[in-house]
């Protein structure tokens, strides 16, 4: 019985030894089935034709054991698209993984893409030929450089535009287009970029424009490094779905830049410039304003091919009889033309005639070669009375508004004739007496409408200088000020009032500063404050004092 138990130890030791051994084996037959496949949709193909690279292994891999750097040196390399499948088939169990990578051929040759480590495979190389690229086998990158110089003989000094139009027709990503340059050319880019869609062919482009302004500081050749266009553009095979980002570059040709000096015999402000404009014009369009009404002028300068910071200072200089407060000039680009506008606000001082100074500009014609001059002729005005004190004018609004003025009493002289009847001599004088108090009570009652109106007449002039200033208008508020000043050059604010709008001018038009600068640093609330509280006075004006004396009064 001993014996039997033995035999069945011995027998169960050997059927476990011989089912080890059989799975080793089957996971050595299992290693030894691993089998990896490299295989390319091309070949040959051309310098930045698309083509797929499959990587195809039957049995268990890491997916993410796949390294493509090797080939970086002699493709552009997509990103990879995985994809796994397993399966059961008569108890069977099979797995296969493919990779899928978009490549492309940098330069023309002969190159291998390497066997691929994948862990526990490796694949097969393949050797790919590049040839140069044809219209037949390859197309080329759908993107274009193209430039525009205006001119490339020019003087010191002298400005020209060079502009240049990307025609783009792929998916293009992380695009920098590079100005040109030449040692002693200052580059300056003139407004935006414009973008625009256009089809050619059939096909979609977008084309992006810009424009340079190339200024020579010195003469001599000078050579004009092209513009240079970089990016990325996404390409995609039309047979599967890895797509792979392939570098481009284009560049415009250098140009040769002859540039002339200043001439010897020239003298003034150097403005090298095929064609300059300058003229006038002034509001109100009349020869004859009043004194302390402003005039405004406009002087417009317009220069072909000379960039803003080379235009001139223009001053001139003005009679004394006018105040004149320049604003800052004005600049825009207008096909071709650098235009500025400097606009001056000028008041005359006192009535007469006055000239207000012309302007000379001298330059150099480039085309003629040869020196020019352009003016604007000076202007003559006749310079009126302005506002007097006695008289106020009032603002347009308040025109149709009248004072009404009580009519003077006639006082009438009676001389007795006869002193023998004194009764009715008596009884005259107390008939006349009455009627005097009655007319004197009359005119009274006539009076207040006038009172009324008086106050009206206050209440509208300051109304209309408080909605002045409230706009915030200059010259509107002096304006306003002298007609309320006219017509209340007594009242008990004046002189608080009038510092303000002192202190208004001072801020806004000060002669302290540069000349063509101006200031908005003033603020209306104290004055605003003021005419609030002077609303609220009941303050008689000179005109109205002066015929108080011709309303009688009721002695008691």
């Amino acid at each position: 019985m001993q014996g039997y138990n033995v035999n069945v130890n011995v027998k169960q030791h050997i059927k476990q030894f011989l089912l080890s051994i059989g799975c080793m084996l089957l996971v050595i037959n299992n290693a030894n089935a691993l089998e990896a496949l490299a295989t390319v949709s091309d070949n040959p193909v051309s310098v930045n034709q698309v083509f797929e690279l499959t990587i195809s292994v039957d049995g268990d891999v890491d997916t993410d054991s796949l390294d493509l750097s090797a080939l970086r040196q002699h493709f552009q390399v997509g990103s990879p698209n995985v994809s796994s499948q397993s399966q059961w088939i008569n108890g069977d169990f099979s797995q296969n993984v493919v990779w899928k990578v978009a490549l492309a051929a940098k330069e023309v040759g002969t190159w291998t893409i390497p066997s691929l480590d994948l862990g526990k495979v490796k694949t097969n190389p393949i050797e790919v030929k590049v040839e140069k690229g044809t219209s037949s086998s390859s197309k080329r990158l759908d993107v274009d450089l193209q430039d525009q110089l205006e001119k490339d003989s020019l003087f010191v000094g002298e400005s020209t535009r060079y502009q240049l139009a990307i025609f783009i027709g792929e998916n293009m990503q992380q695009a920098n287009l590079s100005p040109p340059t030449a040692d002693g050319v200052d580059v300056v880019q003139v407004g935006e970029d414009q973008r625009k869609d256009v089809v050619r062919n059939g096909k979609r482009y977008v084309i992006i424009s810009r424009t340079y302004e190339l200024t020579p500081q010195k003469d001599g050749d000078i050579l004009l490094k092209g513009s240079t266009l970089s990016g990325n553009v996404i390409k995609q095979g039309r047979r599967f779905g890895s797509s792979v980002s392939l570098p481009v570059e284009r560049k415009t040709s250098d140009i040769l830049l002859s540039v002339k000096p200043v001439p010897a015999d020239f003298t003034g402000v150097w403005l090298p410039t095929p064609d300059l404009k300058i003229s006038q014009r002034w509001q109100p369009e009349t020869d004859k304003i009043k004194a302390g009404e402003p005039l405004t002028r406009f002087i417009t300068l317009r220069i072909k091919n000379i960039n803003q910071s080379r235009f001139p200072n223009i001053k001139l200089k003005y009679p004394d009889t006018v105040r004149v407060y320049d604003e800052k000039p004005v600049y825009s680009d207008q096909d071709g033309y650098t235009v500025m506008t400097l606009k001056q606000v000028i008041i005359p001082r006192r009535e007469g005639n006055v000239t207000l100074p012309g302007l000379t500009v001298k330059w150099w014609d480039t085309v003629n070669e040869a020196s020019r001059e352009s003016n604007i002729a000076p202007i003559n005005l006749t310079i009126q009375p302005g506002e007097t004190q006695n008289t106020p004018v009032l603002p347009d609004s308040l025109g149709a508004k009248t004072n009404e003025i009580a009519p003077p009493i006639t006082e009438k002289t009676i001389t007795v004739t006869d002193a023998g009847f004194w009764p009715y001599l008596t009884a005259l004088f107390a008939f006349l007496w009455l009627v005097t108090l009655i007319v004197a009570w009359r005119e009274l009652v006539k009076r207040q409408p006038s009172t009324t109106s008086q106050a009206s007449y206050e209440s509208d002039l300051l109304t209309e200088l408080t909605r002045t200033v409230q706009l915030g208008d200059p010259i509107q508020i002096q304006r306003a000020y002298r007609h309320w000043q006219s017509a209340y050059n007594e009242h008990p604010m004046m002189a608080e009032i009038k510092a303000e709008i002192d202190a208004m001018n001072m801020s806004l038009y000060s002669k302290n500063k540069s000349a063509g600068e101006r200031t908005n640093d003033w603020s209306n609330k104290a004055l605003m404050s003021m005419l609030a509280r002077a609303s609220k006075m009941k303050v008689s004006s000179k005109s109205a004092e002066s015929l108080a004396t011709l309303v009688p009064t009721v002695s008691k």
